[in-house]
């Protein structure tokens, strides 16, 4: 059974602001200002519903949102924002919302608020927990194979999250609603520094610093992608790209890339390698590899609750032939998300929020 481990606390506290304002504002003058959806977060289309008490006997009537004012000639009355970057050129972290009524007595009334949009609330995410694996097809059949029988075999043992998808892999995957009410991905193939090889040909390949996961990944749509696994060479290498470009700036959005797409932008963790895999066949009767072992261990370790980044660390350890530049995991994550299982459910962030900035952290194995 999935255990939720939400702050209903807090959310309770919010609902009830949300249905005290309208009581306090029935009686006497004034403007109201509400909001549809009730906590909105960067990408959205929010629907400012502004009211007026007592119309017909106000001076002027007036809304500003960051500053743009718009003059509100009828009551109720409605005012769109849109605060998609992509859409609009323009990075919203938050929005200082304000309306005011004059009276033709000469009294004023007002009312002022912020709005935080770099945080997607669980509570809105869709509580139904699944995942979808994808093998990209290979030239050579027999790696193709020996992928497809160990995504099978993470298939077969991990029970946490129910199966959405396990297919052929496709570029179409990381740029058309990705993940749509998936939480866990994970793509096996070939790779390179921040880039998988999503099927057999030179077309294939996708820049990851290109793509987005999570939350605020599409404008105006919720995803639940929370951990994403990428089982291929060098996609996570945390060497310098071309020897000038940190890896970090091409996976976490930061002040100068803020309008652009990056991973993280709400997804928790993501999991791969510094260098190559490799896979031992060992012989004795029949052929077998220990790729479909280190699968099952993943598995295990995530379906026990050890904690996501762990259970991957783990499971190279335990089941993977680890040298220097062969074997070293990595996970990038956010200090928030450090110690969380499949089973944790807490809320995302874009750049601009606290617990988001500055947090970019790694953990590798190393071998001396």
């Amino acid at each position: 059974m999935r255990v939720y481990r939400k702050n209903r606390t807090v959310f309770y506290f919010r609902t009830l602001i949300l249905l005290v304002f309208p009581l306090l504002f029935f009686y006497g003058c004034g403007i109201q200002i509400g909001h549809e959806p009730d906590f909105p977060r960067q990408g959205e289309k929010i629907t400012f519903n502004v009211r007026v008490k007592k119309f017909s006997k106000a001076e002027y009537a007036k809304v500003w949102i960051n500053g743009d004012e718009t003059l509100i000639n009828q009551s109720p009355q409605k005012i769109y924002f849109d605060t998609c970057k992509f859409q609009t050129g323009k990075y919203y972290t938050k929005l200082n919302v304000k309306g005011e009524v004059k009276y033709n007595n000469g009294k004023i009334k007002d009312q002022d608020y912020t709005l935080d949009l770099t945080t997607g609330w669980a509570d809105r995410e869709d509580t139904a927990q699944t995942y979808s694996i994808f093998v990209a097809h290979d030239n050579d059949s027999d790696f193709e194979t020996m992928l497809d029988e160990a995504a099978a075999e993470f298939v077969d043992r991990f029970s946490a999250y129910s199966k959405s998808l396990f297919t052929w892999a496709s570029p179409g995957y990381f740029t058309t609603g990705i993940g749509q009410g998936r939480d866990l991905l994970i793509f096996l193939g070939h790779g390179n520094h921040h880039k998988y090889k999503a099927g057999s040909h030179n077309s294939d390949w996708v820049d990851l610093s290109t793509v987005a996961f999570g939350d605020f990944s599409i404008c105006d749509m919720y995803t639940d992608v929370e951990y994403l696994v990428l089982f291929s060479c060098d996609t996570l290498c945390m060497d310098n790209y071309s020897g000038v470009t940190p890896f970090g700036e091409l996976w976490f959005n930061n002040h100068n890339n803020r309008l652009q797409k990056r991973p993280f932008m709400g997804v928790h963790e993501i999991l791969g390698f510094n260098h190559f895999w490799t896979i031992t066949e060992t012989c004795f009767l029949a052929c077998s590899d220990d790729g479909d072992d280190f699968w099952g261990a993943f598995a295990d370790y995530l379906d026990g609750g050890t904690c996501v980044r762990l259970a991957w660390l783990w499971a190279i350890m335990d089941e993977l032939s680890i040298e220097v530049g062969e074997n070293e995991g990595v996970v990038f994550y956010l200090l928030e998300y450090e110690n969380d299982s499949v089973y944790d459910t807490k809320n995302d962030y874009i750049h601009g929020n606290p617990k988001y900035d500055g947090m970019g952290y790694v953990n590798y194995i190393v071998v001396n």
